[in-house]
């Protein structure tokens, strides 16, 4: 994990689902009140299985929304409630 600005970067590559499912709930569960919420890289070009769960699987109270990335088809935002 790195900070960068508001957002905290996830690297997921080469992750299994659920190696990803424990990095993502151990990262909503320790952000820092500085961060808005995690910009997620789990790849697209080897499988979906990562992008469809941090897209549709992952499930917090904390989390307010999530929306994929503009620029990156491998990259996916969760934002946190405020």
């Amino acid at each position: 994990m790195s900070g960068g600005g508001r957002l905290l970067t996830l690297d997921l590559h080469g992750c299994t689902v659920e190696q990803a499912r424990k990095k993502v709930s151990h990262a909503i569960a320790a952000l820092s009140p500085q961060y808005e919420g995690i910009y997620v890289i789990h790849g697209s070009n080897n499988g979906t299985s990562l992008l469809n769960y941090i897209r549709n699987g992952v499930k917090s109270p904390k989390i307010d929304y999530i929306t994929p990335s503009l620029t990156n088809p491998g990259a996916t935002t969760i934002y946190i409630k405020r």
